[in-house]
């Protein structure tokens, strides 16, 4: 996978989503169970796109083409067949205790990993998020308007927001809270 200068477009995840395809179409014909499917396609699939969710939002259209040859070769065994599944996909990807099959939902997954990245960037002492916030932050939370661009940046800057929202400080003992130097 290549480093891009801003946010991927759909033609450059083209060649994961091809490998998607070609590992979900290599299993056809295997006699597998309905339980066996399911594990392949939660443990290989979003195994072997998890990597690339830390990085980069997929598009929605990409999303809802894997999810289909998933849900086919989960009903039929063959991604290029369609069949009219009975039970909702949504209903499909709850845990099994709400009726579902505990399937991993690509939207949420990608989603929770860019929002974990987010959290890093916000939060983290690593180098990386020291250049990045020297690139794009004006002050520790206010954005600059013009930045220099980046292959992650677009894919944080929608998360942001959301971190910064949603935390707040505890002080507790304070043993680690200065009140006067912190804001």
């Amino acid at each position: 996978m290549s480093i891009f200068v801003s946010a991927p477009k759909c033609q450059f995840l083209q060649p994961l989503l091809n490998e998607v395809k070609l590992k979900l179409a290599s299993w056809k014909g295997k006699p597998l169970s309905m339980m066996g499917q399911i594990q392949l396609v939660n443990m290989v699939i979003t195994g072997f796109l998890s990597y690339i969710f830390h990085m980069y939002k997929w598009h929605i259209s990409i999303l809802k083409q894997v999810e289909q040859w998933c849900r086919n070769f989960i009903w039929i065994g063959n991604i290029l067949k369609k069949v009219i599944a009975t039970v909702n996909w949504a209903t499909i990807c709850c845990p099994l205790e709400n009726g579902g099959l505990k399937i991993i939902n690509l939207h949420r997954e990608n989603n929770a990993y860019l929002l974990k990245l987010a959290w890093n960037f916000a939060y983290s002492n690593k180098p990386w998020s020291f250049l990045l916030k020297s690139r794009v932050l004006k002050s520790k939370y206010k954005l600059r308007m013009v930045y220099r661009s980046s292959s992650i940046w677009p894919e944080i800057k929608h998360f942001y927001d959301t971190i910064l929202e949603h935390t707040y400080w505890t002080v507790g003992t304070g043993n680690f809270i200065c009140l006067w130097n912190n804001k």
